[in-house]
């Protein structure tokens, strides 16, 4: 994507689903101040995502996820806060490279903190615990598995309202399997679907197989 990107000030949605777009995701993105949305999934992107997403403050869908990565790993680096996001409510950045603690201040800025935020992280590098901070989500549904995550601080698991109700239900396990559990969507689901036990002791949360922790 070039740069002159960036010029088209009146642009309020972009999708460029399923291409062959590759390189760096332009900086120039950032001064799209009247964008919602933003679909660039499935094409060869690599590198971080833009500091300057901080500034897309009408932004209420971002998707940058990359399942088949057919070229690259996808998006490496740290998760952005998205500080400056005060609109987004879906974020998709699932099968990436990302990596690095979940920040403290993710979507701190928030003005729809009260309404459901969908965010899907799931088959990247995140690692460290999920901070509770983020208690600040009244209704979040969280997609963390196949990670590197090692525990969810305790506040969270009474977010009664996360995950559609399920952790009123069935508490931390509807966010993630503790270590050495699993199941394959990584959390509990609903009743029949519990983390059952994984003989090879794998070490991180959220784990869809009973395998060794090798292949990260």
């Amino acid at each position: 994507i070039k740069q002159n990107i960036g010029n088209l000030g009146n642009l309020q949605k972009f999708h460029a689903y399923g291409n062959s777009l590759e390189g760096n995701i332009p900086t120039q993105f950032g001064n799209l101040k009247q964008l919602t949305e933003l679909n660039l999934s499935e094409n060869n992107f690599s590198g971080p995502i833009p500091t300057s997403f901080n500034y897309l403050h009408n932004l209420e869908y971002l998707a940058i996820h990359q399942v088949s990565k057919t070229v690259s790993d996808g998006l490496t680096g740290p998760l952005p806060s998205f500080i400056g996001c005060t609109s987004l409510q879906n974020i998709h950045l699932q099968y990436n490279s990302l990596s690095g603690p979940l920040p403290l201040n993710f979507l701190k800025n928030s003005n729809v903190l009260q309404k459901i935020i969908n965010l899907d992280l799931n088959d990247n590098k995140l690692s460290g615990f999920i901070p509770n901070t983020w208690q600040r989500f009244s209704q979040l549904n969280v997609n963390l598995s196949n990670n590197k995550l090692a525990g969810i601080e305790s506040p969270l698991c009474q977010m009664n309202r996360w995950q559609e109700g399920l952790v009123g239900e069935y508490g931390c396990d509807a966010i993630l399997c503790e270590r050495n559990y699993y199941n394959a969507y990584g959390r509990q689901t609903d009743y029949y679907n519990e983390c059952d036990s994984c003989f090879l002791k794998t070490q991180y949360f959220g784990a869809r197989t009973c395998m060794s922790d090798d292949k990260f």
